[in-house]
């Protein structure tokens, strides 16, 4: 699940991509996020870049809002499921 919430819908992807870089001071050119001298920037970066990006796409996916799943704490929960949940223990 994870990787379907994190990489589709593509242009999704491309576009938070795109913010996140630019949140960290860097640009994408040729889908290759590049720093100001327009060189690519190290795998460290890299990996940080697509770890916010994962998180952005995991906040506000469409499919994930059209299936009612929200991601916290490093797992996927049903809002159906949360507010049983949390009709129940207020019974």
């Amino acid at each position: 699940m994870y990787e379907t919430f994190t990489q589709t819908p593509p242009e999704m992807r491309k576009l938070l991509m795109r913010v996140e870089a630019q949140n960290k001071g860097f640009k994408i050119i040729d889908d290759m996020v590049v720093d100001d001298n327009e060189q690519p920037v190290n795998e460290k970066t890299l990996e940080e870049v697509n770890k916010a990006t994962d998180m952005a796409m995991l906040r506000g996916n469409p499919k994930m809002i059209e299936y009612n799943y929200e991601y916290k704490g490093g797992f996927f929960t049903s809002l159906d499921r949360k507010e049983i949940t949390e009709k129940e223990s207020k019974a």
